[in-house]
């Protein structure tokens, strides 16, 4: 319950700052949804454990807080090639230690949650206004569903 109450408060915060800063400063936009996506995706490996594995923790971290900052880029297909080219070194490497179905679990989902929230960045950037639509679409529908 405590986790809920500072995740809805995170969610308060984020909202308001897109609200009145979004128009002017849209880069706000996307370091919300990396700090949103960062969480998302912390629950996400939470959901099998997979916290505790640091190579995994760690490269979702980078992986989902980069991907929505540079959405709006050329260069948003980076971070996607490296995180899936690490993600299988670390399926040749700890395999041992880590099976084979929790890597692939913690890939895909991260993948399907780091590119659809990377898209909401990217419709921002492109769109040229409807911040508050974009906000109340990416930031309020997840925690909405959340609780």
């Amino acid at each position: 319950m405590k986790t809920r109450i500072i995740s809805g408060a995170i969610g308060v915060v984020l909202c308001i700052l897109i609200f009145i800063f979004g128009e002017m400063f849209p880069w706000i936009y996307a370091v919300a949804l990396a700090i949103v996506n960062t969480v998302m995706c912390a629950e996400y490996l939470t959901a099998k454990k997979l916290q505790k594995q640091l190579p995994i923790l760690i490269l979702t971290f980078l992986f989902s807080v980069s991907m929505p900052l540079v959405a709006c880029t050329s260069l948003w297909y980076l971070p996607v090639f490296i995180y899936s080219f690490l993600m299988f070194t670390l399926l040749v490497f700890i395999r041992g230690k880590v099976s084979v179905g929790d890597i692939t679990f913690a890939y895909s989902g991260t993948m399907l949650i780091t590119l659809s929230m990377s898209c909401f960045t990217f419709m921002v950037c492109k769109s040229g206004g409807w911040h508050a639509f974009y906000a109340a679409l990416g930031l309020v529908g997840p925690w909405c569903a959340d609780t």
